[in-house]
């Protein structure tokens, strides 16, 4: 082979060296221009990621101040509720002892002009316990309650000689010997006559809710007097209070 078909090779490979080395300097130019793309893209929604969670930090802020909010309004509501509660039985309280010298009377019918204050003394001295007309301050009937006469109410001029008639009345049943109506008057019918402390309408729903309760719980006794609602279980066991219906819940729950 003559030098010039050397030369002419050389020039050749070189050519195409240069052509190869072109193309390559384009595919590098294109991933350039791609790769600036793709930062511009990944700047973009970082920028627009960086938006968003500062955005979610403000909100998870004023939900968790919400929160806080909520958590101290229930705990101010819960306060108050307490207190509110207070209040109720404090009231109940002083109404109760407001009624320390009353009795309410039930079995004895309504007749027309009925002397209230006669009958009162009458139920005396069936319980040997000797009156006057001095001795009682307020008398009144109740409205008839569920085809019933309403109750006879009765007030005192002191609390032991309300509560001498109510043991009285007591012991005559605890020995079989009931008081009825018939022996106040032979015309009236062979019902008989029960007499308890005067009960404000908060401590009559409370009765009443302990009279269920012990069905269900096996109290054997449920008594009120003037001194509020109460529930012993057995004889000889803790009397239990019940000022309130909260009470009830909670033997409610520790069963």
């Amino acid at each position: 082979m003559d030098n010039s078909s050397r030369d002419d090779e050389d020039d050749y490979d070189f050519g195409s060296v240069k052509i190869d080395m072109k193309k390559m300097f384009r595919k590098i130019e294109v991933l350039t221009t791609n790769v600036t793309s793709m930062e511009s893209s990944l700047n973009f929604y970082g920028e627009s990621f960086d938006e968003i969670k500062k955005k979610m930090d403000t909100v998870v802020n004023i939900v968790n101040g919400m929160e806080n909010r909520v958590m101290e309004t229930e705990l101010r509501c819960s306060k108050l509720e307490k207190e509110i509660d207070y209040l109720k039985i404090m009231l109940n309280n002083k109404e109760q002892a407001s009624l320390n010298q009353s009795v309410e009377i039930t079995g004895i019918p309504k007749t027309p002009n009925e002397d209230i204050p006669h009958i009162i003394t009458s139920v005396a001295n069936i319980l040997n316990i000797s009156i006057k007309n001095e001795d009682i301050v307020d008398t009144y009937r109740l409205k008839p309650y569920k085809n019933t006469d309403g109750k006879i109410i009765a007030k005192f001029n002191s609390t032991i000689l309300k509560d001498s008639i109510i043991k009285s009345i007591k012991l005559r049943y605890k020995n079989k010997n009931p008081v009825t109506a018939n022996n106040l008057c032979t015309n009236f019918p062979e019902v008989n006559v029960f007499i308890n402390d005067q009960l404000t309408k908060e401590n009559k729903r409370l009765l009443w809710l302990s009279k269920e309760f012990s069905k269900t719980y096996g109290y054997r006794f449920v008594w009120s007097n003037s001194g509020g609602v109460y529930l012993k279980k057995q004889e000889g066991e803790q009397v239990i209070k019940i000022p309130t219906t909260q009470i009830l819940q909670n033997l409610d729950t520790d069963k």
